[in-house]
């Protein structure tokens, strides 16, 4: 007899192991505590199972540990280590370590424990058992008149007991299996006595019939509380002693709810071919515990299968966790037809399922019934969409060894690798690389487009099977795609890519759980649907693959084909349901631009915007505000129609934003601004004080003013441009008192707004009278200045006699001094500030001068610091009488001269002489065109002019006077200084060897931008394009000299050059003409001079020959020499001038313009 395996039977049992697995790690795992330990009552010499689940870790080896022996250890799955007592399981999904305890007895009553060792460091799984037996319970004696007709408990064989879950309504079948011919059938219901099937009679009880299968059978139901316990069903041969029985505990799965229904899953109804002889193996997968498992025949009969029963046909293989598997062997006629399997499992967390299998076995092959038969496995039907041309595979894939394969062609040809082999365009093979069997097609032409159908036939071991696949071959058409109404359409989220030409965009569908993916398809803009199948060609459109992407491509964006409305399809399988996932995208450029820089607009103001220059897409505009969205009501700008102009009216605060301009067809422009909008203000400007003689340097206005002019008392402008209003005054006299105004632009608006103010300038710039005081600290001599109380010091500076300025920084010791300031004290009768001398030296002894900044300017004082003073002979001191000092002043003509003198004491009146005797009076609230005031003030002794420009003349010996203001009788000061100028600009042109070099220096210049230079005859050249033949020294540039070389000069070259040089920073040039002589070759002045020697003596010589000759010459022809020319004389006198004309008309004459006189 051959065995015949099912193939199917795993695939089927798979989604109830998953299920399995999940109960498990739901459940938690088993415990080893003591109230959760499972408990098996059992009968001796019956057996039961263990197994563990295994799934989560890699093995190393299965325990084993017995409640009374040492622990066993064995290898997973390794039934080769079975023993007589422990039978080892070959496992299945869920666990590998599994083992069979045979013969229970005595001994093993206990505590079982299996486990495993594994590589991780987390726990392994346990599952424990409590194996406890039943006390031997004697047969119920049958009581007969007769006592010689009692029976032995030894002639009794109990078979394994059966417990019977149920509930109310049920009905229980209890029956001994046909494998005695000829059998007497007895029963003892609960708490009565053992009776023959013929006369047994009791309400809800049917006595069955025998049949192929049972001897004797009946079934109890439908169930009520009556019915509860434990029921025997026995069987006595006809003619022997002996007898079998079966106990079955008959109990309420729910005794608080009898009526309760248990979980119940029946699976898909199985038809399994078969052949005569052959046999099949299925098996329902359940919870951890099995309580029992079942098998319904044909003809209805409910058979508990367990080890020591043996129906025909039917065996049960050793279970093990959560698995019930029935083996239908040596099968014939009677065991063709509709069969249900099912298992009642209980898991530990309790409750109890039910998971039934109804089968149906048929024969393979009806006319040959001992054919070999296969587990036929119909396969999804495929469409292949394809491009002619190219290639197509087809592959039904099996396991272990081809037997055969077989298709048939859409013109319902069939060929096999047997016996009708096909043409080679049409290639049938089974694969080398793996099991199965291939449709080959290449290329793919018309012939091949229609529905083709495979089978490959497959055996691996005592497996069969035969796998059974419908295709179809499809040809692609874009423009009419192939539109699967059977799938439900799911719209993934919507992608918009605002990009621009030449950018390249990824597009992808992610895998999803329990999604299977199928095939890959793009709309383009146009409407056509191309899948990505082999031989596609999508300008610029590339296929991706990669984890966790469904479906990807990637667009090279080249054209404006491919601009627009785009969708990834994928079509693919959720648990076998058809689906169909879209997601839609769209392409777009948008190029941005610009409208300029940010408005700035005054609130209430009408915004204009427009674009730059006029488009011909000006009827595709639209105007988007700060929130992005379309304006739709709005005013359009006749006179910018064609730009896209706009009219805002009125804007406020909520039109602050950006701003856009959206215009375009395929590619779309948005050309955008920043608006700000600005709250209106009223400028108001606050009089000016100011004191006569200060300096004025202040900014009046808004700081973010955009323009300014100022214009003074006059109404002449003191300052314009743009930026805030800027008033700047050197010196403050009263004339610049009256009203000012400014005209004054700010941001947001376009009309200047016009706004006065009053200048007040008063008093003559005098601050706080200055009291000082010198004492002595030990080796210190302190210097302080005082001001009344009313004013405030700021800071405060002193000035010794060296003219060394020291600042008295209040708290700071530094380089032998000490300041101190006091200049804010409300209660204080005066504020002051002083500076300590650490040691005073020789040099420090003479007048000092102190500054101090107040509230209301600087004021100064004077210090007399001698050693007399500080040791305290103030009696015998006298200061010394004042000196006015002045300096000589070096200057160049042309540029401003500052000259200045000052005396240790207030003045009260100043003025400078010049060596011609002019007199310039200065003061800080005098004002000249040509010059002004220079210096700390009168108060400080200060005298000084600065002159825009002196001349040469103007050089001599000058004088500064000054008037003491503490001593108005005294005579007045007077100091007498010189006053030079230097040449700012000197050339020189000269020899040097064979080279005429020209040269011009600047006086104090670093470096020049460039030097230029000028013949004669107009050659003009800078340093950046020298001729050849002239060669320019450009590092002497950096030191302020411009020098030319002449290589080989010629005439022209030996005339006066013009030099001309800028500075950096500097828009004008300076330049200076070279000597005005003629330059003269020194060799050519030596022998000019010999020729010119030589050409007298000649000349002299040549005249006294004549003479001579006159002299020897006769009289007679002498007196006709004179007379011819007298007549020759007097002929040139005769005749009239030519005119200019006259000689213009004679040829070959050359008329010359003469310069005129000069």
């Amino acid at each position: 007899m051959i065995a015949t395996q099912s193939y199917v039977s795993a695939e089927m049992l798979r989604l109830c192991v998953y299920g399995l697995l999940c109960t498990i790690l739901l459940a938690g795992g088993a415990t080893s505590d003591e109230a959760n330990i499972q408990t098996r009552p059992l009968n001796k010499g019956e057996s039961f199972g263990l197994s563990v689940v295994t799934i989560l870790h890699k093995l190393n080896h299965c325990i084993l540990k017995p409640p009374h022996s040492d622990e066993i250890t064995f290898n997973p799955r390794d039934t080769s280590q079975s023993t007589d007592k422990y039978v080892i399981s070959e496992g299945n999904m869920l666990s590998a370590c599994g083992v069979t305890v045979l013969n229970v007895d005595k001994n093993d009553e206990g505590v079982w424990v299996i486990t495993y060792d594994h590589d991780g460091d987390d726990a392994a799984e346990t599952e424990t058992v409590r194996i406890v037996l039943h006390a031997d319970e004697p047969v119920e004696e049958v009581e007969e008149e007769d006592e010689e007709e009692d029976e032995e408990d030894d002639n009794i064989h109990w078979l394994s007991k059966i417990n019977h879950y149920t509930r109310e309504g049920l009905e229980i079948d209890i029956s001994l299996d046909n494998t005695v011919s000829d059998e007497e059938c007895y029963i003892q219901p609960p708490g009565g006595s053992l009776v023959k099937s013929e006369s047994f009679q009791m309400e809800h009880v049917t006595v069955q019939k025998k049949s192929n299968y049972v001897s004797c059978r009946i079934t109890i139901g439908p169930m009520t509380g009556s019915l509860l316990g434990e029921w025997r069903l026995c069987g006595k041969p006809t003619g022997k002693d002996e007898m079998r029985c079966q106990q079955a505990d008959i109990v309420w799965n729910n005794n608080a709810s009898p009526g309760a229904h248990w979980e119940q899953t029946t699976q898909p109804r199985f038809s399994h071919p078969v052949h005569f002889g052959g046999s099949v193996n299925p098996g329902v997968a359940g919870r951890i515990d099995v309580l029992s498992c079942h098998v319904i025949t044909p003809e209805g009969e409910d058979l508990v299968i367990t080890n020591d029963v043996k129906y025909p046909h039917i065996t049960s293989i050793a279970s093990s966790a959560g698995l019930c598997s029935i083996k239908f062997s040596d099968i014939d006629r009677s065991t063709l037809g509709d069969w249900t399997i099912y298992g009642k499992f209980r898991g530990w967390v309790g409750g109890m399922n039910e998971i039934r299998l109804p089968l149906t076995f048929f024969l393979y092959n009806e006319d040959d019934p001992y054919a070999q038969a296969y587990n036929v496995t119909v396969l999804p039907e495929e469409r292949h969409l394809v491009i002619l041309g190219t290639a197509l595979n087809v592959d039904v894939l099996g396991s272990g060894n081809v037997d055969n394969c077989w298709y048939q062609t859409p013109a319902g040809q069939t060929y096999d690798l047997k016996d009708h082999l096909p043409p080679n365009e049409l290639a049938l093979k089974s694969l080398t690389s793996a099991t199965g069997c291939r449709a080959a097609f290449d290329p793919i032409t018309e012939d091949v487009v229609g529905e083709w159908r495979i089978i490959g036939k497959f055996s691996n071991g005592n497996q069969f099977s035969e796998r059974q696949l419908t295709f179809h071959v499809i040809k692609e058409d874009p423009a009419n795609p192939i539109i699967d109404e059977t799938r439900d359409i799911e719209y993934l989220p919507e992608i918009i890519f605002d990009t621009k030409f030449g950018s390249t965009n990824t597009i992808t569908i992610p895998t999803a759980s329990f999604v299977e993916n199928e095939s890959c398809h793009l709309v383009t803009p146009s409407g056509r649907q191309y899948a990505f199948i082999p031989g596609y060609n999508i300008p610029n459109v590339e296929f991706i693959e990669g984890n966790g992407i469904a479906c990807g491509v990637l667009i090279n964006v080249a054209s404006l084909d491919q601009l627009g409305e785009w969708t990834l399809i994928s079509r693919a399988a959720r648990l076998s349901a058809p689906i169909e996932r879209r997601r839609p995208f769209s392409i777009r450029i948008e190029e941005t631009l610009s409208l300029g820089n940010a408005i700035e607009i005054t609130e209430g103001n009408d915004l204009y915007l427009s674009l730059p220059n006029p488009t011909p897409m000006h009827d595709t505009c639209k105007l988007h505000g700060p929130n992005n969205e379309e304006v739709t009501e709005l005013e359009v700008d006749t006179f910018n129609s064609d730009s896209c102009g706009y009219i805002v009216r009125k804007v406020n605060s909520t039109h602050t934003g950006t701003w856009a301009i959206v215009y375009g067809n395929q590619v779309t422009y948005r050309a955008t601004v920043v608006v700000n909008v600005i709250e209106s203000i009223n400028i108001t400007l606050d009089n000016l004080v100011w004191d006569i003689g200060s300096s004025v340097d202040i900014t009046v206005g808004p700081e973010d003013a955009v323009y300014c002019k100022v214009r003074d008392n006059r109404y002449q402008i003191v300052s314009e441009g743009f930026g805030p209003c800027r008033i700047v005054v050197d010196r403050a006299t009263t004339y610049h008192t009256g009203q000012w105004s400014v005209s004054v632009g700010i941001t947001g608006t376009v009309v200047l707004q016009y706004i006065t103010f009053n200048v007040d300038v008063g008093g003559h710039g005098e601050g706080p009278v200055v009291a000082t005081s010198v004492s002595r600290n030990g080796e210190s001599v302190i210097l302080t200045c005082s001001v009344p109380a009313g004013y405030e010091i700021s800071a405060c500076k002193f000035r010794d006699p060296g003219y060394n300025t020291m600042v008295a920084s209040h708290g700071v010791s530094q380089g032998g001094y000490t300041g101190t300031i006091r200049g804010y004290e409300m209660d204080a009768e005066s504020q002051y500030c002083s500076l300590r001398v650490m040691t005073l030296s020789y040099q420090q002894e003479g007048t000092w001068r102190c500054a101090v900044n107040t509230s209301q300017g600087v004021s100064h004082g004077f210090l007399h610091v001698t050693s007399a003073s500080v040791a305290g002979h103030g009696d015998d001191f006298y200061p010394p009488e004042p000196v006015l000092r002045s300096t000589d002043v070096f200057a160049y003509e042309g540029d401003a001269v500052t000259m200045s003198c000052t005396i240790d004491a207030p003045i009260r009146y100043c003025y400078f002489r010049a060596s011609n005797g002019t007199v310039y009076n200065v003061g800080p609230s005098i004002l000249s065109p040509h010059y002004e005031y220079v210096g700390s003030g009168f108060g400080a002794g200060d005298c000084g002019i600065r002159f825009n420009s002196l001349l040469k003349s103007d050089e001599g010996v000058w004088s500064c006077h000054v008037g003491l203001q503490n001593h108005i009788y005294a005579e007045e000061q007077r100091s007498r200084f010189a006053l030079h100028f230097d040449e700012l600009i000197w050339t020189q042109q000269m020899w040097i060897g064979d080279t005429v070099t020209v040269q011009m220096t600047i006086v104090g210049a670093i470096e020049l931008d460039y030097c230029r230079f000028v013949r004669i005859d107009g050659l003009g050249f800078t340093t950046d394009n020298v001729p050849a033949g002239f060669r320019v020294d450009t590092e002497r540039m950096l030191d302020g000299q411009c020098v030319l070389h002449v290589e080989r000069p010629g005439m022209l070259d030996l005339h006066p050059w013009v030099v001309a040089a800028r500075l950096p920073g500097r828009s004008d040039e300076l330049s200076r003409t070279t000597s005005p002589d003629l330059l003269v070759p020194p060799t050519l002045g030596m022998h000019m001079a010999s020729a010119i020697l030589l050409w007298l003596f000649t000349a002299i010589l040549c005249l006294l020959v004549i003479l001579a000759a006159v002299s020897l010459i006769p009289k007679k022809n002498r007196k006709w020499t004179y007379a011819r020319a007298a007549h020759i004389r007097d002929s040139f006198r005769r005749r009239p001038p030519p005119t200019q004309n006259s000689l213009a008309d004679q040829p070959n004459q050359i008329i010359t313009d003469l310069p005129p006189k000069v």
